[in-house]
């Protein structure tokens, strides 16, 4: 994995990269976590989400010995997310006095639900209207 990464960061200088993680998986043990740590330390994702094992009913995994208590599972999560807002801030920071091309959706989307919401009650009213 880390191959590929370096090799999409090659290619791609500018790619932003994502992913999402689960902590707290049964069985996970302080060194696989320490192991996480040092992967998220060392990739330096642009975007990480990070997320606690939850015991799911018929599941295999809910069977498995060594469930991870929930206290622990948190405060794995919060050290991933502690440790990305560090990557993140440095990230951010290497960004101050440069030019770069964003592109803003979210007030499209906006628009589209205001204008979604105003044929809603147009039609509601048309209707009542008429049924009156």
């Amino acid at each position: 994995l880390r191959e590929k990464i370096a090799m999409l960061r090659d290619a791609v200088p500018e790619i932003c990269l994502r992913t999402t993680l689960i902590t707290g998986f049964p069985g996970e043990t302080k060194e696989d976590h320490e192991e996480l740590m040092m992967f998220v330390d060392e990739m330096e994702f642009d975007r990480l989400g990070v997320f606690t094992y939850s015991q799911e009913e018929d599941t295999v995994a809910a069977e498995m010995q060594d469930q991870i208590a929930e206290e622990v599972k948190s405060d794995r999560q919060a050290a991933v997310m502690e440790l990305q807002q560090e990557i993140a801030y440095d990230k951010a920071s290497d960004c101050i006095g440069q030019k770069l091309m964003v592109m803003i959706l979210i007030t499209m989307i906006i628009f589209v639900q205001i204008i979604f919401f105003q044929l809603q009650e147009f039609f509601y009213l048309q209707k009542h209207h008429h049924n009156s």
